[in-house]
């Protein structure tokens, strides 16, 4: 057990080693407990990135992980990090973080992809919709509203969605789902699209509205006056949106229910109808179509079906089935009419006039179509004419003219007929067509051969491309003359098109960067034109113009107007014309400005003048400045003008300016005096610095010398003065270090000193003294040449005990006296330390407590700092007397530990 301890104190383990590469490694893979003990320190101080790595990737305490993470600054280590938050944060295993440290995540990270993490793959529902609490991103939130397990979950990520298309696209995905979110989502999606005037939505809901006040005007006894007011409302707050149809079914079921007249109780038109419509179906009923509908309180069924009537009369197709099945139904409906009234009446022959016109034009459309076929049948014989005669284009045109008139006819029954003509003649239009391909495959070789010889041409870029352009029409007409419409395309041999298609792109590649590049010049010459332009009338209309820009942009548009043949053909005549008309302008504007400018610095040059008699130098020289910034600020004339007027006027002022010249240069010297003063004491103390730290600590009183000099002198440099601040703390950091050193030497040579003289006296306490072995322990007796108290006790312990004095060895009955106050001191230490006491000592540590916490409350005696209490408990366990040596080191062992930790704090 003693070499167990002795190794232990000895050798660290790796993953405390100094290489980083192996205490990486030990990090990585060693099972010490105290290394899983450790991991949150090391991933948090290491120095190393490999150790701070791997650290992370086994640390499982997220709350260490998050401490790690807000000081990490390497981003490799930092990735790291996020993702073994990523990890635990969304484990699914038994062994995961508590739920509420999970929930801490959230509030300590702003990541998004780390709550994007979270919401998608949490195993708690709570913590998924924690994250979707701090997540945006409208697809994420779609996604999460169609996948996440939890409905409660889905309907928060639903909730959160603002964009209507994410919207649209969940609804989509959970028809058949989650039935009742798809609906309260469909209904909220249409409410909102109808809040934006979507046009379908609007449509809808005036399909809808529609719907229900056809139904109550049907049902007119069931119609209840609330819900009618209702749809009213619904109607006026969808404003000018409906269509013109709906707007006629509104006011058609609104009329129906007023029943026939207009509503006595309202004073204006009622909502969504004109009042021009309400007076018209007020009016009394006439002869025309408009005024059939005007008789009130007519029969609601026979109304239904003059509407139908009246739509299919504009309908685009007629057909004479139809038109009976109209007549039976009216038929049925008069005949189940009574008594009918005048309204009825009424009704009745506007729907007798309705039948006469849709006959009438049932009929005339039937002449017309027979007319048409007779024409078809005249175009059939010239069709079969022309392709006896192998004219292929022109039967092509006569049968495209067949098929034009057969769109109007398709649905007669005479139609099959000419369809299985045509049918039969198509065999003989293929055959045409293959001898029209053979005479076409001649022209195209040779359209190959000129496309193949183009490169080599020798003509300028702008030539062979006039040329391709011409070589792929010729191409595209002999494919167009070789198409049977209806048919499939037919098209030239891939090989002939592919080589036709090679070459064409072969002679574009020759000449694509010459033209590329010029017009990619032109169009930015163009643009930078159309710029200055913008610019220069911008500047124009400004109060307050940039003139020195405008100046510059005056020339530029001349120099740009001389480069017109820069720029796209097609923009010259424009582009120059614009030019000129904002260069008058310009111009005018800056001669104006030129003549204020001009004014302005005369009134300079006199007022600079009459400084040569101001008797204040400070005061004129301060007044010159002032001209001098508002000749500046006054803007700039023409060169010849400005350079006289700039010579006026320095005459008068460059006398003051010799003079402040002179002052400044004899204030310069004295700063310069100064500050070499400063440079000396920066430099002494530097000098000071290159010592060695013994001889350093033996300079402290002309350190603090050269301190007083330097708090003496006014207004140092700042640069100075932080570097004579930074040399000090230097000396300080130093000196504390050097003190701390030889205190922590002190102490090793104290511990030292009590070790070997407890083996000493162990050695003397044997049956038979072992006087070899005491004279040996006290050859390695550590010399010290300016000793301490301490050294002193000790030293005279040691001679004491060499010369046999019996007063060295207390008797073996005071063992536990002895045992009793070194276990005490352990105690006090391990208390101080923040260590835990072992079990044996487990009542000690309590009664310890106790007893230290009753003389706090009761104020018994004054309680020493921590440091100070544990350099006197250190004191009193090395002039502890001896004890057995198994408990010696036993104690020794715990009060290291406590030691060490109290002064590593």
């Amino acid at each position: 057990m003693r070499d167990m301890n002795w190794k232990k104190q000895l050798f660290k383990p790796k993953w405390q080693h100094k290489d980083p590469s192996v205490r990486a490694a030990a990090v990585a893979s060693d099972p010490d407990p105290e290394l899983l003990i450790a991991l949150g320190g090391i991933c948090l101080e290491d120095d190393d990135t490999r150790v701070r790595m791997a650290a992370a990737r086994r640390l499982d305490d997220l709350p260490a992980l998050l401490k790690a993470r807000h000081s990490e600054e390497d981003p490799a280590v930092l990735s790291g990090l996020n993702q073994r938050i990523t990890a635990l944060a969304t484990s699914k295993a038994a062994s995961r973080p508590p739920l509420e440290h999970r929930l801490g995540v959230l509030g300590e990270s702003s990541d998004r992809e780390l709550a994007e993490a979270i919401a998608a793959s949490a195993p708690e529902a709570e913590l998924r919709q924690a994250a979707l609490v701090l997540i945006d991103r409208q697809g994420f939130l779609g996604d999460r509203a169609i996948a996440d397990p939890d409905p409660a979950t889905r309907r928060l990520a639903a909730a959160k969605i603002s964009q209507q298309s994410t919207l649209k696209r969940v609804i989509d995905s959970i028809r058949t789902s989650d039935k009742s979110l798809h609906q309260e989502l469909k209904e909220r999606l249409h409410l909102e699209r109808l809040a934006d005037g979507h046009p379908e939505a609007v449509e809808h809901e005036a399909l809808g509205i529609c719907q229900s006040l056809e139904q109550f005007s049907i049902h007119s006894k069931q119609a209840d006056p609330r819900e009618i007011n209702r749809l009213r409302e619904a109607w006026t707050a969808l404003g000018n949106g409906p269509t013109a149809v709906y707007l006629q079914r509104f006011e058609r079921a609104i009329y129906r229910l007023a029943g026939g007249k207009q509503d006595p109780d309202e004073g204006t038109a009622v909502a969504g109808v004109s009042s021009t419509t309400d007076e018209r179906l007020a009016e009394e009923p006439a002869k025309s179509d408009r005024q059939d509908v005007g008789m009130p309180a007519a029969t609601p069924g026979l109304m239904i079906l003059l509407e139908r009537m009246k739509a299919y009369r504009s309908a685009e197709r007629m057909s004479p089935r139809k038109v009976s099945q109209l007549q039976k139904d009216w038929g049925r409906a008069w005949s189940g009419i009574r008594d009918p009234g005048e309204a009825d009446l009424a009704v009745q022959e506007s729907a007798t006039r309705v039948l006469r016109t849709l006959h009438s034009a049932l009929e005339e459309r039937t002449r017309a179509q027979g007319q048409q076929f007779n024409n078809l049948d005249g175009l059939l014989n010239r069709l079969e004419a022309e392709l006896k005669e192998g004219e292929l284009h022109k039967a092509l045109l006569t049968r495209s003219e067949i098929q034009k008139t057969g769109k109007e006819v398709v649905h007669d029954r005479r139609w099959k007929a000419v369809q299985q003509a045509l049918n039969r003649h198509q065999v003989r239009l293929r055959e045409l067509r293959e001898w029209q391909h053979w005479s076409n495959d001649k022209i195209r070789k040779r359209l190959i051969l000129e496309m193949t010889a183009l490169p080599a041409s020798g003509l300028h870029p702008d030539a062979v491309l006039a040329r391709i352009k011409e070589l792929r029409a010729n191409w595209k007409e002999l494919e167009q003359s070789e198409q049977i419409p209806g048919d499939r395309h037919y098209a030239a041999a891939p090989s002939m098109w592919r080589k036709f298609n090679a070459a064409g792109r072969a002679a574009f590649e020759a000449t694509k960067p010459f033209l590329d590049k010029r017009s990619e010049i032109r169009k930015r010459h163009l643009g930078e034109m159309k710029q200055l332009c913008r610019r220069m009338e911008a500047m124009i209309a400004e109060d307050q113009p940039d003139w020195p820009k405008l100046k510059s942009a005056i020339a530029k548009a001349g120099r740009e107007l001389r480069a017109l043949d820069e720029i796209p053909a097609r923009s010259r005549h424009q582009m120059a014309r614009r030019l000129k008309q904002t260069l008058d302008k310009a111009n005018a504007v800056m001669q104006s400005n030129y003549a204020e400018i001009e004014k302005h610095k005369l009134k300079l040059v006199r007022a600079a003048a009459q400084l040569t008699h101001h008797t204040d130098r400070d005061e004129a020289i301060r007044q010159a400045k002032a001209l001098q910034s508002e000749w500046k600020a006054a803007g700039q004339l023409w060169r010849s003008r400005e350079q006289k007027l700039w010579k006026l006027f320095r005459e008068s002022i460059d006398p003051l300016f010799k003079q402040l010249k002179a002052a400044q240069e004899s204030q310069r010297e004295e700063y310069r005096e100064h500050l070499e003063a400063q440079k000396q004491l920066c430099d002494s103390l530097g000098d000071l610095l290159k010592l060695e730290d013994d001889a350093l600590n033996q300079q402290q009183g002309k350190i603090r010398g050269l301190q007083d000099s330097w708090r003496d002198i006014p207004h140092p440099d700042k640069r100075l003065q932080r570097q004579f601040q930074r040399d000090l703390e230097t000396f300080q950091a130093r000196i504390k270090a050097y003190q701390r050193r030889v205190k922590q030497a002190t102490r090793q040579r104290w511990w030292q000193k009590a070790e070997l003289l407890h083996e000493a006296e162990t050695a003397a306490r044997k049956p038979a003294p072992d006087k070899a072995k005491m004279v040996s322990l006290c050859e390695q007796w550590p010399e010290t040449s300016c000793p301490e108290q301490m050294d002193d006790w000790l030293d005279a312990r040691r001679d004491a005990l060499m010369e046999n004095d019996d007063k060295a060895l207390p008797p073996s009955q005071d063992q536990g006296v002895i045992e009793q106050k070194a276990r005490t001191l352990c105690i006090q230490l391990e208390f101080l330390a923040g260590l835990p006491s072992p079990k044996a000592d487990r009542d000690h540590r309590m009664k310890y407590q106790v007893d230290r916490l009753s003389d706090s409350l009761s104020k018994s005696g004054d309680r020493l700092p921590a440091l100070e209490e544990t350099h006197r408990a250190e004191t009193e366990w090395l002039t502890l007397p001896w004890l057995s040596r198994r408990k010696y080191l036993a104690f020794r062992k715990r009060i290291q530990a406590a030691l060490d930790e109290i002064y590593q704090e």
